[in-house]
């Protein structure tokens, strides 16, 4: 009776922590698989495969294709469309065009796609194209240009408003809006968009003064100045600038300063609540860094310091917490805040706060190995192994080696061990697969899709806790 009762409660365990939900998409016997994508709710799974010099797409049970080649996929925010782009086949390599397909409808040929975006439904697009010697730009059925290049475009979630730079000679850049065109600018760059796209941001100049336009309001002029950053709901912007030889920090209306040293790393937490900078110890009144004896952070209204050498800051998604990374390039340690000191590292990858600031994840590698650690939890020793997709890094826009969920209470990550790929799902380890990706849907259900080795179909499981 004791050991049915275990039976039964191991069952409930499994059906309350595994899938609420399997789907299997079946491949051709003996593909390629060149890589995967798994859309943010799991309604879709591409798959981009090859046969010899023919190359496919397949989304969930259609398959598209041939094409000569895929060089993007992007799902929409909303994980229901998929835009991607492919090259015709054709003997003629001449006369190979490329092909925006967003679902089932395509759009144009061209010679050179650089670059495209969705709305989060996927109803509307903007892109930037190539043709002739010139550069042009089409938001559903309006077309801009010719320009001399591009280097920004921008749609909003709901495909209601755009934005995009360019340029009609070497020194002559335009910012462009649904209402209004800016310009002309000496140089213009750098557009930053809020995570619910809201609110845009970018620097331009005009010969010697510099200016920071946000959300249609210049400021400036200024002697120097960096692009803005914007809490996620583009509500608090923040930027730096410099006049004359005297520095400030503006936060929304509040101004730090005038600070007679340079600052560096700047940042604002997600909720716009929080700010964290670094600065030298005797900088002060000089317009170069000399062997600085210390440097120091501000966070909020706290100084914490002396470090040898900072490498970088990280604040927290709720700016509670301001990680502090030091050290050298091959021994770094952490300090969270001004006391706790996680480390030292001999080459620190990745480190991160939980959404929920209650945990923290260090990526680092030792004696050839990979580890990680959650807290004071040590995962590891794993194999290192070369991403070999890296020209594909924009299809990986959302698969991750590591994630937290968002509310912060689990995370998973992929790892390599004696040549066997595996997920660790908190304290429960995955697979091996051949190939596996995975996210977090906004419930906090961890969903992945991969294939194991042998097996000609990709599988989606979706794990509640």
């Amino acid at each position: 009776m004791k050991y049915l009762m275990i039976l039964l409660l191991s069952f409930l365990f499994l059906s309350l922590s595994k899938a609420q939900g399997i789907n299997k998409f079946n491949l051709p016997a003996g593909v390629s698989v060149d890589y995967v994508h798994l859309s943010a709710n799991g309604n879709l799974l591409a798959v981009k495969y090859h046969q010899k010099d023919e190359h496919y797409l397949k989304l969930n049970d259609k398959t598209y294709g041939p094409f000569a080649r895929i060089d993007f996929i992007r799902f929409s925010e909303n994980g229901n469309s998929c835009g991607f782009v492919y090259q015709q086949l054709n003997e003629d390599l001449w006369k190979r065009k490329q092909v925006l397909q967003i679902n089932e409808k395509t759009i144009g040929e061209f010679i050179q796609l650089d670059n495209f975006h969705l709305s989060s439904d996927g109803s509307s697009f903007i892109i930037e194209y190539y043709s002739d010697g010139k550069h042009f730009v089409k938001q559903n059925d309006r077309m801009f240009g010719p320009f001399e290049r591009v280097p920004d475009i921008f749609i909003s979630s709901d495909g209601m408003k755009y934005c995009f730079t360019y340029y009609l000679s070497k020194n002559e850049g335009f910012i462009k809006t649904n209402e209004n065109t800016y310009g002309p600018f000496t140089r213009v760059r750098n557009l930053v968009v809020s995570k619910n796209h809201k609110s845009i941001g970018l620097w331009y100049n005009i010969k010697d003064s510099n200016y920071i336009w946000l959300n249609n309001k210049i400021f400036g002029p200024y002697s120097e100045a960096e692009s803005p950053a914007f809490s996620a709901d583009g509500e608090v912007y923040a930027f730096k600038y410099k006049i004359n030889k005297i520095y400030y920090f503006q936060i929304n209306e509040k101004i730090i300063g005038p600070l007679s040293f340079p600052f560096y790393h700047w940042q604002i937490s997600d909720d716009g609540r929080s700010y964290c900078y670094s600065f030298s110890a005797n900088t002060e009144n000089s317009e170069e860094l000399t062997a600085p004896s210390g440097e120091f952070v501000q966070f909020n209204s706290k100084v914490i310091g002396s470090f040898d050498r900072l490498i970088r800051l990280q604040l927290s998604q709720s700016g509670v917490n301001c990680g502090i990374i030091f050290g050298t390039s091959s021994y770094s340690t952490i300090q969270i805040n001004k006391s706790q000191k996680v480390g030292g590292f001999s080459s620190l990858t990745f480190f991160e706060f939980s959404p929920s600031d209650s945990s923290y994840c260090v990526i680092y590698t030792n004696n050839n190995h990979k580890y990680i650690r959650i807290n004071n939890d040590i995962f590891g020793p794993y194999d290192i192994v070369k991403d070999e997709h890296d020209e594909f890094k924009d299809t990986y826009d959302n698969q991750n080696d590591f994630l937290f969920s968002p509310d912060g209470s689990n995370f998973c990550f992929s790892y390599t061990k004696d040549q066997k790929l595996f997920l660790q799902n908190n304290k429960n380890t995955l697979g091996p697969f051949e190939l596996v990706v995975f996210n977090f849907t906004n419930d906090n259900i961890l969903q992945i899709a991969f294939k194991k080795t042998n097996e000609d179909y990709f599988v989606i499981e979706r794990f509640s806790q």
